[in-house]
């Protein structure tokens, strides 16, 4: 799990060890089979004989990545399947993800790998996310002294490969090297963990509606570290969009100043609707002039949490909003 203030100064730590391939394999297969299984997709793993048993590598990072490359997979592929094969190719190991998607433009390729870009703005409001997965992941292959590369046909599916040596050199490391991100806004508090604080918000959906990348990144890193599915607009209409979409939302964090429409006309609309009128909105904003914080609560926010934001703090005012009586809907 990456460190936000480890990936802000480009510094994260690598720790190589010999692994399994199988074992690691074989949870990666558990951990997507059911995002794949509620699509009625196929998700396969195939390793060929050629194979090494085993290879050193920093196993946690290679996790990240290949998860992240196989949940892409299954979040834009609608019928068919997702296969995972690794096979030696030129002295490296090769994980290759195939699926039956939607395929990315030959023009788009190089873009789906930089910072908060998806391949067309029209995926992200479709299927969420916010872009950034690739871009991490992209810079984590280079730390482990490999890389990514991807062929892709618009309407057949694309191939992402990860191409890593059977051995990373080193041992335990620190990569100066990683590309720097915008910096995220602060978070206060032991906010990252391995396992969720609140067991309330397992598995819920949050909808963020901000205009600003930064905040988005450190959100979004922080929140699915803690067992919540993140969806992301950066716009008012867009978030309305997405609620239109996405029933299954649990709670709304809203930045305040956007765009055309703000944080409380947004809200207000969102009240408009028939899903909108009892869900959970937080306004999350550095706009703290007198009269902000009562002009939102009356537009329909619920909470209004100044920032910098403190996760901890955060996360237990978000579960009382995220009941478990609450109904949580199945994801689409």
């Amino acid at each position: 799990i990456l460190d936000l203030s480890k990936i802000e100064s480009g510094r994260v730590d690598v720790d190589a060890a010999p692994m399994v391939l199988a074992e690691v394999l074989g949870d990666l297969e558990q951990a997507l089979g059911p995002q794949a299984e509620e699509k009625g997709l196929r998700l396969a793993v195939e390793i060929a004989s050629d194979t090494p048993a085993t290879i050193t590598t920093d196993t946690q990072r290679l996790q990240q990545v290949l998860r992240n490359l196989l949940a892409n997979a299954v979040k834009f592929t609608d019928t068919g399947g997702v296969t995972l094969r690794v096979e030696r190719a030129d002295g490296l190991v090769a994980f290759a993800v195939h699926d039956t998607g939607i395929g990315i433009p030959a023009g788009k390729l190089e873009m789906i790998f930089e910072a908060f870009q998806q391949a067309d703005g029209t995926t992200s409001r479709k299927y969420g996310g916010t872009g950034l997965g690739l871009s991490i992941s992209k810079e984590l292959a280079r730390m482990l002294g490999g890389r990514i590369e991807v062929t892709s046909v618009v309407g057949e599916g694309s191939v992402f490969t990860l191409l890593l040596p059977e051995e990373l050199a080193g041992g335990s490391s620190t990569s100066p090297r990683m590309a720097p991100v915008p910096a995220p806004v602060p978070l206060r508090g032991p906010a990252l963990r391995t396992a969720p604080a609140i067991p309330a918000l397992e598995g819920a959906t949050v909808l963020i509606v901000d205009d600003d990348v930064r905040n988005v990144f450190a959100l979004t890193s922080a929140l699915e570290m803690h067992g919540l599915r993140v969806l992301y607009a950066d716009n008012g209409a867009a978030g309305i969009g997405l609620l239109v979409e996405h029933p299954e939302v649990d709670v709304v964090l809203m930045d305040t100043m956007m765009p055309d429409l703000d944080g409380n006309e947004t809200t207000r609309r969102i009240r408009e609707l028939p899903q909108g009128r009892e869900l959970p909105v937080v306004f999350l904003t550095a706009k703290a002039m007198p009269g902000d914080r009562e002009a939102s609560l009356a537009a329909g926010a619920n909470e209004y949490v100044t920032k910098p934001v403190d996760l901890d703090k955060l996360l237990v005012l978000m579960a009382t909003w995220v009941t478990p009586s609450r109904p949580r809907k199945a994801h689409r």
